[in-house]
């Protein structure tokens, strides 16, 4: 009678949200992304697979280096050097000079699964070189007191278009402690997903934080359960009409009490305590006991956690993999690919890495046009001819594979046949344009060459492999073969 659709209707066998929002605009509220931030940060500072899966998806995805593809090539060169020798060390990258151009962009994805976001501010150097300092979440804005204010959550936005306007920072410590508003062209604030009706990202972690404090509290219940049965390791059965203990216990009361003890939960008809029995001998330092007839010893084993606990509780840890897109066996579950499940697994997991690469490389691109362009400010960079200075291509890492043979081969025959681009994988694995690889090369062959005359040692045995590819470089065409009635000069 609610309509027509059944999920519309209150089912009392199902939670109902306590405080359902339609409107993103809403939340989260100051109060929300404190609780997260906290819970969040404990479970990556204390519970190890969440510390390891957030590591883990950071690595995954890796860094990206740049190259340049702007119409001026030699241009090109002078960029991508001057860029790389300016972010490679934290000294001249970093404002706080802690990491360099590729841990920057580690640091930036694993605040963003933890806290949601990151701020990186562009600024400059005192050469005037394009130097970046970073803000974690909570400097953005301050809890409960600007929910109401011109900037909420530390965030002024453009009430129309909803567009940042700027950051408000609360920086320094103690009687130092101000807050700093920074422009938004001044900044980035990286989110992993961005949403545009929203100016703040949730952590990342926010759909399995309860999976994982239920995980991390039955560790530790099963960890305080299996102490206490280790701490009383051996258990004694008798029949129930045992007079010796009796006797024992008298004979020992007569004696004035030497040595009594009495055994928990057991008493002589609710008389008098029992005492234990006193060693028979003692055998090089181990005592030896020996019981009546009826009696045993056994050990207690304890048998949690159980098959199928450990079946559920791999199952929410599965549910780390599954919040990012990932199927858990990459992540956790090395062991249980099976070879085509393998391959079909990793050509998923290297889709679902490109569309994780996207919010990474705007922030790649941003902090790219910071540099350069105060490279060229400051003249050690000249400006080119071309107005397309900004153009870049960003180069990850190489794809994950379980036959590297195949792969390196399908990527000569692509580029061998105009299919693929060297450049791409080159910088991937060496760093390297693939015109710097083949000077690399000639300048290998050439000290080769230069070696094997200066010692008198065959080419063959130095270069093995190559020795053909240069014997073709030096020798010359054949002359043409000459024509009936014709000359032909060689």
């Amino acid at each position: 009678m609610a309509g027509q659709y059944d999920a519309t209707r209150w089912s009392p066998d199902r939670q109902v949200p306590w405080w359902p929002l339609a409107d993103e605009r809403q939340a989260p509220d100051s109060f929300d992304l404190w609780m997260l931030w906290s819970i969040s940060r404990s479970l990556a500072a204390n519970y190890a697979p969440v510390r390891m899966a957030v590591e883990t998806r950071a690595a995954l995805v890796g860094y990206l280096m740049p190259l340049p593809c702007s119409c001026d090539e030699e241009w090109n060169e002078k960029a991508r050097a001057a860029f790389e020798r300016r972010v490679m060390e934290p000294e001249t990258f970093d404002a706080a000079g802690a990491v360099s151009w590729q841990e920057a962009q580690l640091l930036v994805q694993e605040r963003a699964m933890i806290d949601g976001d990151h701020l990186t501010v562009l600024t400059r150097g005192r050469d005037g070189g394009g130097m970046v300092a970073f803000y974690t979440a909570p400097q953005l804005g301050e809890p409960g007191r600007d929910d109401k204010s011109d900037a909420p959550l530390g965030v002024q936005v453009d009430a129309a278009t909803g567009r940042a306007v700027a950051y408000v920072l609360s920086v320094g410590r103690g009687d130092d402690k101000r807050r700093v508003r920074i422009p938004a062209e001044q900044a980035v604030l990286y989110r992993g997903k961005a949403d545009p009706a929203q100016v703040r990202g949730l952590p990342e972690l926010t759909a399995v934080i309860n999976d994982c404090l239920d995980l991390k509290d039955v560790t530790a219940f099963l960890k305080a359960a299996i102490k206490l049965s280790a701490s009383v390791a051996i258990v004694e059965e008798k029949p129930a009409d045992d007079a010796r203990a009796r006797a024992a216990s008298a004979w020992r009361s007569k004696r004035g009490g030497e040595g009594t003890a009495t055994e928990t939960g057991e008493s002589a008809g609710g008389g008098a305590p029992l005492a234990p029995f006193v060693p028979a001998a003692r055998v090089a330092g181990p005592q030896m006991i020996s019981l009546a007839p009826g009696r045993k010893l056994s050990l207690v084993h304890d048998t949690r956690p159980s098959n199928e606990n450990q079946a559920f509780a791999k199952r929410l840890l599965a549910n780390l993999a599954y919040n990012w897109g990932f199927d858990p066996e990459p992540f956790f579950f090395v062991n249980d690919f099976a070879s085509a499940g393998a391959r079909f697994s990793l050509q998923k997991l290297n889709r679902r890495l490109r569309i994780l690469r996207l919010p990474l490389r705007r922030w790649c691109s941003r902090v790219y046009r910071h540099v350069l362009a105060c490279e060229m400010a400051a003249g050690r960079l000249p400006v080119p001819a071309c107005e397309d200075w900004w153009r870049v291509r960003w180069v990850p890492l190489p794809d994950l594979t379980i036959d590297r043979g195949r792969e390196v081969s399908g990527v000569i025959n692509a580029v061998r046949e105009g299919l693929a681009d060297a450049d791409e994988w080159t910088l991937a694995t060496e760093g390297l344009t693939a015109k710097q690889v083949l000077q690399r090369r000639a300048a290998n062959l050439a000290a080769a060459q230069e070696a094997a005359a200066e010692y008198g040692v065959p080419l063959g045995n130095l270069l093995p492999g190559a020795v053909g590819a240069v014997q073709t470089a030096q020798e010359p065409e054949p002359a043409p073969a000459p024509v009936d009635g014709e000359e032909v000069q060689a």
